[in-house]
């Protein structure tokens, strides 16, 4: 009788540059290509340090957005490639299509606020996108800190199953 084992690939930073969130913004990172290493899921997860405490908001939202066809990516000005996300209306109640990862509260400063492993196959209802990626919705008014490069990052584990 065939057993099905879960294998698990090399941890991969999501690329997203830190240093130009700002103070009160949201940023995109560059689409995983799914359609050439073809993986069953993806397991997100991550961590935030701040350098100072909040002031406009105390949530850190993190999204996941995704393609059909490895072109079109669903949420209002998702293109695909690391840089601000476009849409300037987008808040936590108007997901525009997006998939809720996590949302992080953030209460103090100089405190690692770490997150996941979230099921990224889940957020999709059980279908991997051909491309995916990560949006921060980042309103706190507080800065990163950005001094070590491993203090902020969002990272994922390729997940595999194979019949044996």
């Amino acid at each position: 009788m065939a057993t099905i084992t879960p294998s698990y690939g090399t941890i991969t930073a999501i690329n997203i540059d830190w240093t130009l969130i700002g103070l009160s913004a949201n940023r995109q990172s560059d689409a995983v290509d799914n359609s050439s290493n073809l993986m069953d899921d993806a397991l997100i997860g991550g961590k935030f340090l701040f350098t100072g405490n909040p002031t406009t908001s105390d949530l850190i939202g993190v999204y996941a957005y995704g393609s059909y066809d490895g072109t079109t990516f669903i949420g209002n000005g998702v293109t695909g490639s690391e840089g601000t996300y476009g849409n300037t209306l987008f808040d936590s109640q108007s997901l525009d299509g997006l998939r809720t990862v996590q949302i992080i509260p953030m209460v103090f400063a100089s405190l690692s606020y770490i997150f996941g492993p979230v099921s990224l196959v889940n957020l999709f209802n059980g279908i991997m996108p051909i491309k995916w990626g990560i949006i921060v919705d980042w309103k706190t008014g507080a800065s990163l800190d950005t001094s070590v490069s491993t203090n902020n990052e969002i990272r994922y584990t390729p997940l595999t199953y194979v019949i044996n």
